[in-house]
């Protein structure tokens, strides 16, 4: 994230925002749902929830929201618009992967 919007987020919701800019920079937009997204950057779901809604609020990102009357709704859609960020995610290293050791991690995973 840039300098100059780190001192916009709590800690919490930066690490929020990295789990969405690594699958912005994987495949463009973040299409997670919110809970994943929490289990992942290690904080509560009110946390994902907040800093949406601050990133939101300094048009940083765009939520696209994607309801299905009469059925459970899709996750969202983030994408994230600010020039300076995307300037930034390019020119950084590439996605991050979760490995530990030799041995790829998924947190939110399911055992088959």
């Amino acid at each position: 994230m840039p300098a100059a919007f780190r001192q916009m987020y709590t800690e919490g919701e930066r690490s929020a925002l990295t789990v969405i800019v690594n699958d912005v920079k994987a495949q463009g937009e973040c299409d997670r749902p919110l809970d994943s997204i929490a289990a992942i950057a290690g904080v509560c779901r009110t946390t994902v929830q907040n800093a949406l809604r601050a990133a939101k609020r300094n048009n940083h990102v765009r939520v696209y929201y994607r309801p299905r009357p009469g059925k459970k709704n899709l996750p969202n859609v983030i994408r994230i618009t600010n020039k300076e960020w995307l300037a930034w995610i390019n020119r950084g290293p590439p996605p991050l992967r979760a490995a530990i050791g030799f041995n790829l991690f998924h947190p939110t995973a399911s055992k088959k």
